[in-house]
């Protein structure tokens, strides 16, 4: 198990699942839905996600990636300034930019089917 508490709070679940699919289920800087279906079944074999939480784990997805791609914006450009990693934002960026590509119908199939 991982806990990771840099940022604790009470916050919508499926943004924490959101996190862990861009983390544990990328290849390539490209989602694998193969791997997003296991990463959910094993969820769901503990807490079942709620219909509007199946609804909007895209737009998590996304919205994860968004995230991490302005924190790696900002530690790597302003905060702790790292030549070498200057551009690391832009993995985030096209890995956000794939998951909105994904058809809706074609992610929710792959995923809850």
């Amino acid at each position: 198990s991982l806990i990771d508490f840099e940022e604790a709070c009470h916050y919508y679940k499926i943004f924490d699942l959101g996190m862990a699919v861009i983390g544990l289920c990328t290849e390539k800087l490209r989602i694998k839905l193969e791997k997003v279906r296991a990463l959910v079944d094993g969820y769901q074999s503990v807490r079942a996600l709620e219909e509007n939480e199946k609804e909007s784990m895209q737009y998590f997805i996304e919205y994860a990636a968004i995230a991490t791609s302005s924190w790696r914006f900002w530690n790597y450009n302003i905060e702790n300034p790292d030549p070498e990693k200057s551009e690391k934002h832009y993995e985030m960026v096209k890995i956000a930019q794939d998951a909105r590509a994904i058809p809706a119908q074609e992610f929710l199939n792959s995923i809850f089917a």
